[in-house]
């Protein structure tokens, strides 16, 4: 893992703790960074990240699964089905499931 990238979620983390603190709202930390980090694993599958950029170029280089489906069609899928779960889990998370599994 990066160390920009470590280093950037540990600032987002103390962001947001001492947002909840300021605020007062009554949510756990742990279900604010709990639903950062499930959102934002939904959002790697978008194509524009490394978990889609890896699926549409192990899509484009397998020849057998070519003629099946354009590679057009499979980004926008994938980007729509990304866009999809951060929106999913946003609402579970305004909803407070998350905060009845802590």
């Amino acid at each position: 893992m990066d160390i920009g990238l470590v280093s950037l979620i540990v600032l987002v983390a103390v962001v947001i703790i001492g947002f909840v603190r300021k605020v007062n709202v009554g949510v756990l930390a742990i279900t604010i960074a709990s639903t950062i980090g499930m959102i934002s694993s939904c959002a790697g599958f978008s194509p524009a990240s490394t978990v889609g950029a890896v699926i549409m170029g192990a899509y484009e280089g397998d020849k057998a699964v070519e003629n099946k489906k354009p590679a057009n069609k499979l980004f926008i899928e994938l980007f729509a089905w990304s866009v999809f779960c951060v929106f999913f889990f946003a609402l579970l998370s305004f909803l407070g499931v998350f905060s009845l599994i802590g």
